[in-house]
């Protein structure tokens, strides 16, 4: 499935991670209808662009539908929230929910690149969304 859809995500994941960009790809990848394939693309880029991407641009600019940007709003974490009232919230909405399971198993599936700490984390906000 690669509608122009996934492949302006993909873009814009691409131009926000750069090297970083195999994290998108891999959940995008797992995704399994085109929705979650954009949101797996797009789930870190406001928290990792700096103002280069935000909501309005990413509307305006690049047409990401409505409801992709309402479930992109519920998986992006807003800095004054904890962890877990984060992952509460997630569970809202259902698109976001899927795609952060999808990146909460990536992160486990390579843990031995991750502290302990947040392997329980993690571990612990996949059984809150499952």
């Amino acid at each position: 499935m690669e509608s122009q859809l996934i492949k302006t995500a993909e873009s814009i994941a691409l131009l926000t991670h750069g090297e970083h960009f195999e994290l998108s790809k891999r959940v995008a990848l797992k995704g399994k209808t085109e929705d979650e394939i954009v949101l797996g693309y797009l789930h870190d880029v406001i928290e990792d662009s700096g103002d280069k991407f935000d909501y309005d641009i990413l509307s305006r600019q690049y047409h990401i539908p409505d409801s992709i940007l309402k479930s992109l709003q519920a998986i992006t974490r807003v800095p004054s929230e904890t962890y877990f009232n984060y992952i509460k919230r997630i569970t809202s909405n259902e698109l976001a929910k899927q795609v952060k399971i999808y990146d909460l198993e990536d992160h486990l599936y390579y843990k031995e690149a991750i502290p302990k700490s947040l392997i329980q984390r993690y571990e612990k906000a996949l059984k809150i969304l499952k």
